[in-house]
Parts: C-alpha cells; sequence; structure tokens
C-alpha cells in the first residue's frame, strides 16, 4: 500500500492466507502488479482457479528449485514492462492518429472498415460508429479505381497516388492517397492502413495558373 513494487509473491500454505480471497484483495489493490504464487499442493483444479484469479503464474512447492525461480520472477517483470512499454505506444498511437488532421483509415483483409478517425469523419460526414464494419468501398465513387487500388495492395505492397473520394451526401473531391499493409508479429498481411487528405483547393488553384498562363 506504501510502495511501488515489480512483483508480488504469494505463498498460499502460510497461515494467514485466505486462499483465492487474498489473490482477490492483491489484484483489487495492485491490478497491473505481476502475481506469482506458490503452494503444497499439486492440483490442477486449484491452480486453473488460481491463474484465472489473477496470478501470472503458479507455482508447486519443492518442484521449482531457484534458478527456476529467479527465471520466473524475471519472466513476470519483463513482460509487466513490455506490456507497459506496448500501452505507451498504443496510446500514443491513438492520439496521433486522432489528432492528425489528414483521414486516417485502417481495414481488414476484406476491406470492411476497423477505424475512422475524427478527420475522416468531418471530411467524409460519416461517423465511425456507423461505417465500422462496412466496406470501404462506400468512400469511392467509382468501383474501377477501387478495385485498382485493392489490385496495387495485393500485388505491389502499396498505392500511392490520387484517388477521388465520395461523401456521405453523395458530392465527389479529389484526394492523395497512401496505403499500405498492416502485419501481424509474424508479418501475415491482417488489414491496410489508409491516409489521405482532401487535395480540392490545390487542383483549383492549379487550373486557375493554367487558365492565367
Amino acid at each position: 500500500a506504501e510502495h511501488d513494487v515489480d512483483i508480488i509473491l504469494l505463498d498460499l500454505s502460510l497461515p494467514d492466507s485466505q486462499d483465492l480471497a487474498t489473490i482477490a484483495i492483491l489484484r483489487d489493490r495492485a491490478p497491473a502488479v505481476p502475481l506469482v504464487v506458490t503452494a503444497d499442493l499439486d492440483d490442477e483444479t486449484l491452480a486453473a482457479q488460481i491463474v484465472r484469479a489473477g496470478a501470472q503464474e503458479y507455482l508447486v512447492k519443492g518442484r521449482i528449485g531457484r534458478d527456476g525461480m529467479i527465471r520466473v520472477i524475471r519472466y513476470a517483470i519483463e513482460r509487466r514492462r513490455a506490456d507497459e512499454a506496448l500501452h505507451a505506444v498504443k496510446a500514443y498511437t491513438e492520439n496521433l492518429i486522432n489528432s492528425s488532421l489528414d483521414m486516417i483509415m485502417t481495414v481488414d483483409t476484406d476491406y470492411r472498415i476497423i477505424l475512422f478517425n475524427p478527420a475522416a469523419e468531418q471530411a467524409l460526414g460519416y461517423r465511425q460508429v456507423d461505417v465500422v464494419g462496412q466496406s470501404v468501398d462506400i468512400i469511392f465513387p467509382h468501383q474501377t479505381e477501387c478495385i485498382y487500388i485493392h489490385r496495387q495492395l495485393e500485388t505491389t505492397g502499396a498505392f500511392i497516388g490520387e484517388a477521388m473520394n465520395k461523401r456521405k451526401d453523395g458530392s465527389v473531391f479529389p484526394a492523395y492517397l497512401s496505403a499500405s499493409p498492416l502485419r501481424d508479429s509474424c508479418g501475415r498481411i491482417v488489414g491496410f492502413m489508409s491516409i489521405s487528405r482532401d487535395i480540392s483547393e490545390q487542383k483549383r488553384s492549379e487550373a486557375e495558373r493554367e487558365r492565367l498562363y
């Protein structure tokens, strides 16, 4: 209660232990701290209950030596630090996506929308809650162009160029689009991410310069 700790090592065999109730108290007071539980019983049912209650490891006393205990403790601490680092990266990424002025979308391998950031909501007129699970085709006015972008992603691994976008009200506008695959830890493609921006004003300026010169 008074100090930050890296890990909790709990012996359920101690006389003041209340078995699963003790684990529940610890999880309530220190939910993010790794918990390693030891006991005298080699009981698979008890072990399963302990893990479900929130322990990272269940060790039978007498079955693991000093070196083994050190490895378990080190692994639990390192896993916690890795989880914290991953959480920090995720929070930073979410903030970056949500605060971006560019339209950012992610889709699965069937091109169903997973993420639709605020800039995309504002530019296209849809709310994320309305488009998640729908085909990304709804934002492209020309199916041939949409099919071409899909084919480029699947054959070359990327698409960079201009594409027409369609708003919810049916109006269209030109956008500059960059899209690439999203991969899992094994390198398998699990979806695609696109970053795009409205270039209507740029196109109008270019047309005006051509008209004048």
